[in-house]
């Protein structure tokens, strides 16, 4: 994925955006058209992805992917990618 996807190979810290919620234990780190989504918690979570579709790359674990959201497995981490049309700028 690295040499495939140029948001994996950007060292440019500028271009990061980071979500969290610290209590219910998740974690969403952006880069251009590309989310790693973490879920921390015991337990399985849906979490918002801004109004953005996102397709799956990789899954630690179960993944339920919704139209504007995703529910993660407890303790799981997934990595997602969009389409140009749906990354928000």
């Amino acid at each position: 994925m690295r040499r495939e996807l140029p948001e994996f190979s950007d060292g440019r810290l500028d271009r990061v955006k980071v979500s969290f919620d610290e209590k219910a234990k998740w974690l969403v780190v952006r880069r251009g058209a590309v989310a790693v989504c973490c879920n921390l918690a015991g337990s399985a979570q849906r979490i918002a992805l801004d109004g953005r579709s996102p397709q799956l790359l990789l899954a630690s674990d179960q993944v339920r992917v919704g139209a504007e959201s995703i529910e993660l497995s407890a303790e799981s981490v997934a990595i997602f990618t969009f389409t140009p049309s749906t990354v928000a700028r």
